[in-house]
């Protein structure tokens, strides 16, 4: 699969075909809501029922401003997965990213909001991502083990949920001690502080 190379939902500039599936499947490129239309497309082909939502994106990260996203039902439950910002998010140094994959509606309003009133309820989160891989912590304990399982498992980007972020020298000092612990090596942190999120990527010497 070759990678979709996205361009800013922010600019003003970008040609119509951004706007429509015509973005990622002919030219690799797209906005917000030519992603959400790929995704809902993608979506019918496995028979799970979907849909586009357009509302508002922002946080602490970035400006506010117009955007889209989707909706999906598993089941009789209903998630929101917003695949463009994941994929922004995402990197070949840090890892694939799925801060955004099947949130409810109390989860995704730390930075997107829209008229709830045209929309199912979107209540559970038993399909989020970090509920299924179980990478959710509530204190800097948990997070070291969490941390320590990756590490048995050989796995070098570990990426947690927090009920409350905590500070980044506390990451910093559990990543050393549970990584580096006897041998050399570098790491580097993504925090999304708005969805409370710190992915850690580890390199050994």
């Amino acid at each position: 699969m070759q990678k979709i190379n996205l361009q800013s939902d922010r600019s003003d500039d970008c040609p119509w075909w951004t706007h429509s599936i015509v973005g990622p499947l002919l030219h690799r490129k797209t906005v917000c809501d030519g992603a959400a239309q790929m995704f809902y497309l993608l979506c019918l082909m496995m028979g799970v029922p979907c849909q586009v939502i357009v509302g508002i994106g922002g946080g602490s990260a970035q400006d506010s401003g117009p955007h889209a996203w989707n909706m999906v039902r598993l089941g009789a439950r209903y998630a929101h997965v917003d695949a463009f910002w994941d994929i922004c998010k995402s990197s070949l140094q840090m890892g694939i990213c799925y801060d955004y994959f099947n949130l409810n509606d109390s989860r995704i309003r730390s930075d997107h909001s829209w008229e709830a009133v045209e929309y199912p309820v979107c209540m559970t989160e038993k399909y989020s991502w970090f509920v299924l891989k179980k990478v959710e912590a509530e204190t800097l304990e948990q997070y070291a083990a969490i941390l320590r399982r990756y590490r048995d498992k050989g796995l070098m980007r570990p990426c947690v949920r927090f009920r409350e972020l905590p500070p980044e020298a506390e990451i910093q000092r559990i990543v050393e001690d549970v990584y580096f612990t006897g041998r050399g090596g570098s790491f580097r942190i993504r925090c999304n502080s708005d969805q409370k999120i710190v992915q850690v990527a580890v390199e050994y010497q």
